[in-house]
C-alpha cells in the first residue's frame, strides 16, 4: 500500500543528486527567519555576538536576502526581558 503512495524507497545516487537539487532550489527561494536566539546574540557579551554581526553584514550586503523577524521571536525576545530585568 505504502510503495503505491510513497513510491519505490530505494534510490540511486541520481534520484539522491536531483532531490538534493531540488531541495536546494526550494531553500534559495525560502526567506531565513532570525530566530530570539540571533536576537539575543547581538549583544556585545554574547558568546555569539561575532557571528550575529556577520549574519547582520551578509544581510546589509544583501548576500542573504529577505530576512525577517517575526512578530512572535518579538515578543518573547521582550518577554524574556521583562523577566530578568523586570
Amino acid at each position: 500500500m505504502f510503495e503505491k503512495i510513497l513510491g519505490d524507497f530505494e534510490y540511486t545516487r541520481e534520484a539522491r543528486r536531483e532531490a538534493e537539487e531540488y531541495l536546494l532550489k526550494m531553500v534559495k527561494k525560502m526567506s531565513p527567519v532570525l530566530d530570539t536566539q540571533v536576537i539575543f546574540a547581538f549583544n556585545p557579551k554574547d558568546k555569539y555576538h561575532e557571528h550575529a554581526k556577520n549574519l547582520l553584514t551578509k544581510i546589509k550586503s544583501r548576500k542573504i536576502k529577505n530576512a525577517i523577524i517575526t512578530d512572535v521571536n518579538i515578543w518573547e525576545f521582550a518577554a524574556l526581558l521583562f523577566e530578568k530585568f523586570g
